[in-house]
């Protein structure tokens, strides 16, 4: 049954199949196959919907428009359409001789005098298609390797039949033919007598070839077709045709099974950048000189910017660490100052009542002993001094303000805190200055006691 068009229902699905026959031999030959799948899976109507290959832009809009929902076809279409409309491969054809892989055959009539490939320079070659496989590109490919380019050496004539290819070289209207595998071996053998093989390679099948294997035809699934369980059930359906089936037979294969690795068909549309890879540039060694040099220049001046970067990063940590430690700093001084405040005011409490009680007392020793507590909180007002002093020179804010002072007094003051100090130690201290000395200096005084005070040991 044949459905052309869109889909009935949702239970309705479109399988496109990719030929060069005629509607009606294409029809024919997978009638069969179609029935199969809609005997084993009854749920499901499946349809066929027969295109030539060059209809390729037709098939993708059809894809896009979810108007197809399986696809039937050679390595080279199913390449293209994987990679512009996602189409998923569900298997691979064994063919008839009971292989999933095929080439192409280099042929030429037995009374050319063409010997090997390199012999096929400047001859008119019979192909197939430009996008035909077997009828073509492998063996396009295959004399490539060995340095020749048909399309610019030779005169190419497609003529979109396998059949006719094999024709014009019985005819020897053309030097070189190409077909693919397998067909050699289903014509008379009248005919496979007037027929040499070119670059002739061994196979482990009973086949003729003149090039390396590729995969054979697949069955795939369009990227809108999201029914796992479907897919499922179609590997199982096409996987359990006999090979003796009319199924098979019609179909011209033994089975299908596993999917292939296309990798290689892709390898070879890109390399003459057909299909997907047409409009694929060609790098030049100038061309790959220049963009390693672009890369070179851009790899340089990344390294400039991390190097700025980090620059820039460590200058900031930097400034960060000298803020934090300034402000630490500040914190410092001003406790320091609080604190020399808060120790002050009692301080100058006792300098203040040791004064008032010097003054009242009458007992000498008394006076001497008020004198002392006096002088020693000075001292110890002092040196409070000096610790804010301290912080003030961290902060380079330190100033020494010098006075008039008389050296004498000051030092007679500055003997009795010694005093008080050697009470408990054994150090024997002697004042040693003439009283006739009173002279009057010009300095920092508390800076100079602060001094000989921390050399006392």
């Amino acid at each position: 049954m044949v459905f052309i068009g869109t889909i009935l229902s949702s239970n309705t699905f479109i399988i496109y199949v990719n030929s060069n026959k005629s509607e009606e031999k294409t029809i024919k030959r997978w009638t069969p196959t179609v029935n199969y799948l809609n005997k084993k899976i009854p749920n499901h109507k499946f349809n066929i919907l027969p295109m030539k290959p060059t209809e390729v832009k037709k098939i993708k809009n059809l894809l896009n428009d979810k108007k197809i929902d399986f696809i039937i076809t050679q390595p080279a279409i199913y390449s293209e359409l994987e990679h512009t409309n996602n189409i998923n491969r569900i298997l691979t054809m064994t063919n008839k001789f009971g292989m999933n892989k095929f080439g192409s055959v280099i042929i030429t009539h037995k009374n050319n005098k063409i010997k090997n490939i390199l012999d096929i320079k400047d001859k008119k070659i019979a192909a197939v298609a430009p996008l035909g496989f077997g009828g073509w590109l492998i063996a396009y490919n295959e004399m490539y390797n060995f340095g020749i380019d048909p399309l610019k050496d030779n005169k190419v004539y497609f003529t979109g039949s396998q059949s006719k290819v094999i024709d014009l070289i019985l005819s020897r209207e053309y030097d070189v033919g190409i077909i693919r595998t397998g067909l050699l071996e289903s014509i008379s053998k009248a005919k496979v007598a007037y027929i040499k093989i070119i670059n002739e390679k061994e196979s482990d099948y009973s086949i003729k070839l003149s090039t390396k294997l590729y995969p054979e035809w697949t069955f795939a699934i369009a990227e809108h077709v999201k029914d796992d369980q479907l897919k499922s059930d179609i590997f199982k359906a096409m996987n359990s045709i006999h090979k003796d089936s009319n199924e098979a037979i019609t179909g011209k294969y033994q089975n299908w099974s596993l999917p292939q690795n296309y990798t290689d068909v892709d390898n070879v549309l890109k390399r003459f950048k057909l299909a997907q890879y047409k409009n694929m540039k060609n790098y030049t060694n100038e061309d790959i000189v220049k963009i390693m040099l672009l890369m070179l220049l851009v790899s340089i001046l990344f390294m400039f910017y991390v190097k700025y970067r980090l620059s820039i990063q460590v200058q900031k940590e930097l400034t960060n660490a000298k803020t934090t430690a300034e402000n630490a700093n500040k914190a410092k001084s001003i406790f320091l100052a609080n604190m020399s405040h808060e120790l002050r005011t009692p301080l100058n409490a006792i300098i203040g009542f040791s004064g008032i009680l010097n003054k009242k007392q009458t007992d000498v020793s008394h006076r001497e002993l008020s004198r002392q507590i006096s002088i020693s909180s000075k001292s110890l007002l002092s040196l409070i001094s000096d610790i804010l002093d301290l912080s003030k020179i961290e902060d380079s804010n330190f100033e020494i303000v010098p006075y008039k002072f008389n050296a004498y007094e000051e030092l007679i003051e500055f003997s009795y805190q010694l005093d008080g100090l050697t009470v408990h130690k054994t150090v024997n201290f002697k004042n040693n200055y003439n009283p006739s000395l009173k002279a009057i200096f010009f300095g920092d005084w508390n800076s100079d006691v602060s001094t000989l005070y921390h050399t006392y040991p």
